[in-house]
């Protein structure tokens, strides 16, 4: 006993241990998965850390805290920029009102059910926080209830109240929705056979399902080599040959060899008789031989391509709303194809009617002169790159703070952005003028994962060490009654939302069932349905919904309050 009264001591001292150790802890614990479901880090770490904090009692500083709230929200906010900005535009108004109607039933909800118990403003927070699986707003939350003016002993225990209820109905808050979307809405729905529904989107939308470990080999394009002898061509540039036999760039001079030696190519470059030249074009024009610079040549080295693949932020507005299918026959593309298109964080199927967003990264591959040649036509080329620009994700955290600390007094109500909503809105803001200018705001994948993680679990983490010696009263008073408060406010939203999908939005199923896991924020709900499915397409209706819930659920963690308070 007396080395863990040591232990313990050595931790009140020095708490960075007690918060590296719940987080790996929980990173741990959340990483174990039943039947497919997996606790997750930011909910396990709240339990390691609600754990520890009641048994050592670890005081640390909310400034700690605010650190790493502001690091996460303002990832949130510059990963959902360009889909939180088209999803306020006229065509994707269907799912806007569906993502609307989903907020507003479970802030209604989490409402009604927190008067029916008598719950305090943090405990109301936290069930509408924890039933919507949306960790943001425990921030948001507990930033509004300090501005309340309460008095110092009921602010404190009002914030730690905020994480306790959240514990406690986030659970079934993530099975609920698991549930609903992948198993249960597919039967409110008359759905029998949901895999068939999605096999017959992938149909009318492009998508031709091949047999496992199979391809198609053929290619409209091929690479041949000539000696030019045709007077056409000698002593015309590369540029003027290609424009000339190809003015929509289907033929392109790739590689060119003189006196035996392999010489780079540019437009300026000029031909010469016997220069030895790979042409990349389409089989018809290949086919007439006499269009061509002369005899055809055999040339390994010479006609073995360099390919590239390069992801590139779409910003020019000849790409705004056009399918993959219609931008395949433009000029620009010929020779390169669409592999990958990411929208936020989530990866997007690539079918003949997928449409493309500003803002979106797609991925191009294909002839390293026609990819880049097609490159400045669609955007911004994001070239393989681990650097984060921190400048301006510093400075963009440090402005949305100011502005979010300014406080506009109605009566006696405070009305404020918060710290967490300000930088939330300078990372929408900087997101939003990155997609047109993608100069500045480098954040590679990597850095946003570790910038959103760990600042959610490290914000959690002293939360829960904050709350721990109050967490046991807590769960014996109304423990029971937020449980089944959860329950309410998981369930009514969907299922509501769901018939309105059929009844009323005449959505497609599988559409519908991604645009709820969409709004109601849970990613994990998504990975079941897309199982359920067989197929990636859920994620079609998930991206607009979940853009726009997580700033509408930013707010109403501050709505919630004010109603309650």
């Amino acid at each position: 006993m007396e080395i863990i009264y040591q232990l313990a001591a050595i931790c009140r001292e020095n708490p960075s241990i007690p918060f590296f150790f719940c987080i790996g802890a929980g990173y741990w614990l959340g990483s174990f998965k039943y039947k497919g479901v997996a606790l997750g880090a930011v909910a396990a770490t709240l339990i390691v850390a609600v754990i520890v904090g009641a048994l050592m009692g670890v005081v640390i500083s909310p400034n700690v805290k605010n650190i790493f709230f502001l690091l996460f929200i303002f990832t949130i906010g510059y990963s959902s920029g360009p889909a939180f900005f088209h999803s306020l535009r006229s065509s994707a108004l269907p799912l806007l009102a569906f993502a609307l109607l989903m907020a507003v039933l479970c802030l209604a909800s989490a409402y009604v059910m927190a008067k029916l118990m008598g719950l305090n403003p943090g405990f109301g927070a936290g069930l509408l926080a924890g039933s919507a699986t949306e960790s943001l707003m425990i921030g948001v939350a507990t930033d509004t209830i300090a501005k309340l003016g309460l008095g110092s002993a009921l602010t404190a225990r009002y914030v730690n109240d905020v994480p306790i209820a959240y514990a406690i109905s986030y659970l079934f808050g993530t099975i609920g929705a698991i549930w609903i979307t992948a198993y249960l809405g597919p039967i409110l729905l008359g759905v029998k056979d949901i895999r068939a529904e999605a096999r017959a989107l992938e149909s009318k939308l492009g998508e031709t399902k091949m047999p496992p470990d199979t391809f198609i080999e053929y290619t409209d394009y091929l690479t041949r080599s000539y000696r030019v002898e045709n007077p056409r061509y000698i002593g015309r540039s590369v540029g003027a040959a290609e424009a000339a036999e190809g003015g929509d760039k289907s033929f392109l001079i790739t590689a060119l060899r003189r006196q035996g030696e392999k010489i780079s190519v540019t437009d300026e470059t000029t031909l010469e008789k016997d220069d030895v030249v790979a042409v990349r074009s389409l089989r018809r024009i290949l086919a007439d031989t006499a269009a061509m610079p002369g005899p055809e040549v055999v040339d390994n080295e010479l006609s073995s391509l360099v390919m590239e693949r390069v992801s590139v932020v779409v910003t020019k507005r000849e790409w705004f709303g056009k399918t993959v299918e219609e931008l395949a026959v433009e000029p620009q593309m010929h020779g390169v194809i669409i592999s990958k298109i990411t929208r936020g964080v989530q990866e997007i199927p690539v079918y003949n009617s997928t449409v493309i967003h500003r803002g979106d990264v797609v991925t191009i591959g294909g002839v390293m002169k026609a990819v880049e040649l097609a490159i400045p036509t669609i955007g911004y080329p994001e070239r393989t790159s681990t650097a984060t620009d921190m400048v301006t994700v510093a400075l963009g955290i440090a402005a949305g703070t100011i502005v979010g600390a300014l406080t506009l007094k109605v009566g006696r109500i405070p009305l404020s952005l918060t710290t967490g909503g300000g930088a939330l809105l300078a990372g929408l803001l900087i997101s939003w003028f990155r997609s047109t200018r993608p100069v500045f705001g480098n954040m590679p994948a990597a850095t946003s994962w570790l910038f959103q993680s760990l600042g959610l679990c490290g914000f959690i983490a002293v939360v829960g060490l904050s709350c721990g010696p109050d967490f046991v009263s807590g769960l014996r008073q109304n423990g029971w009654g937020i449980m089944w408060g959860g329950i309410v406010v998981t369930v009514v939203p969907i299922v509501s939302c769901i018939l309105a999908g059929r009844w009323f939005f005449k959505m497609n199923p599988v559409i519908l069932l991604g645009a709820c896991t969409g709004a109601r924020l849970c990613t994990a709900a998504l990975g079941a349905l897309q199982e359920a499915c067989g197929s990636p397409t859920p994620v079609l209706g998930y991206t607009v919904p979940y853009a726009l819930n997580n700033i509408i659920f930013a707010v109403w963690g501050v709505v919630i309050v004010l109603l309650m308070a």
